[in-house]
């Protein structure tokens, strides 16, 4: 008897079997699963404690900065310079102009990368109007306009070369 109560039990297992295939498998199942298989890899192989990174790095040294004392008209000032050659162009083409030669829309545009006709025009009208920029029209045809630096302008590029240092350093 003992042969026959094993044989129901292969069978009643195969037909449990076939009824619920491995893909039908609960949630539960699946989760126990992949927590076993987890521990099992965990106990397998333990980790190596990961090195741990200095929390500060270190500074090198530098030439101190040196501030300007606050002056009561400082932020005045600040306000003058941004209203002059603030924005994005501003600086760029004076930057373009700094050599003193008086140079055409196109030869501006070519120095100056990325910026558009609109924003040209609308920068170049600005720097005039404001003095950094000056503008000199030939009674020629076809119409001939040439910009040059003022000496108000020229007067920035000490400034812009120090940025333009600055940049260079810390980028």
């Amino acid at each position: 008897m003992g042969k026959e109560k094993k044989e129901k039990k292969v069978k009643k297992e195969k037909q449990l079997d076939t009824k619920t295939p491995k893909a039908a498998k609960s949630e539960k199942v699946k989760k126990t699963e992949k927590a076993l298989k987890k521990e099992t890899k965990e106990a397998k192989a333990p980790k190596a404690p990961k090195a741990e990174k200095p929390a500060v790095k270190p500074v090198k040294e530098k030439e101190p900065v040196v501030f300007v004392e606050p002056i009561d008209d400082s932020f005045d000032a600040m306000d003058f310079v941004t209203t002059k050659v603030g924005g994005k162009w501003k600086m760029k083409v004076i930057y373009a102009l700094r050599d003193k030669n008086s140079k055409r829309y196109s030869e501006i545009k070519s120095s100056v990368p990325g910026i558009t006709d609109m924003m040209l025009s609308s920068s170049l009208k600005e720097l005039v109007e404001d003095g950094l920029v000056e503008r000199k029209q030939f009674s020629e045809v076809p119409l001939r306009v040439e910009y040059q630096i003022s000496e108000f302008g020229y007067a920035l590029t000490p400034a812009l070369n120090e940025m333009v240092k600055w940049a260079m350093a810390n980028r």
